[in-house]
């Protein structure tokens, strides 16, 4: 499907309206990590990024570090927690949902190698997908094969192989 719009539009997502493109200055939510800074929140911050270096460092899958970061922030930050919402608003102890949390992690570029984890992951589910779909009723489908073999060779070249 060919698209007439720019690869690169750098308003695309960068407007800070909900709904334009993937960031969390487009999410809508409350974004703890967007709210705050490692120098203006008594340390919650650094903490909770070293908690996702760690879990990142220990090749956790996405998921596993969403879930540990949210119960981290429920359970020692949440109380205390005053900020701006996305609206303007002041909310009080906002929730930090797990879509919010997980857009965080994935397009903030503070995490490159949640990321790179993530992109080999999404490969590694479609290349099982179509492994279970090559072969049906005893006939190996070619078609299925070779999209295997594409992106089998995409990841290869994804992780500098």
């Amino acid at each position: 499907m060919r698209s007439s719009k720019p690869a690169y539009a750098v308003d695309a997502w960068l407007t800070g309206a909900p709904g334009a493109g993937p960031q969390c200055s487009a999410g809508g939510e409350f974004c703890f990590f967007c709210a705050f800074s490692e120098t203006t929140d008594g340390g919650h911050v650094k903490d909770l990024k070293a908690l996702v270096a760690l879990m990142v460092g220990q090749r956790k899958e996405l998921g596993v570090v969403v879930n540990a970061v949210q119960e981290a922030y429920r359970d020692n930050i949440r109380p205390d927690v005053v900020a701006k919402g996305p609206t303007g608003l002041m909310l009080q102890q906002p929730d930090w949902s797990k879509a919010s949390i997980s857009r965080h992690l994935i397009y903030s570029t503070e995490f490159p190698a949640l990321f790179d984890a993530v992109v080999t992951q999404i490969h590694q589910s479609l290349i099982m997908k179509l492994n279970a779909a090559a072969v049906t009723d005893g006939e190996v489908d070619m078609s299925v094969t070779d999209e295997i073999r594409k992106l089998s060779a995409s990841l290869r070249k994804w992780q500098g192989r």
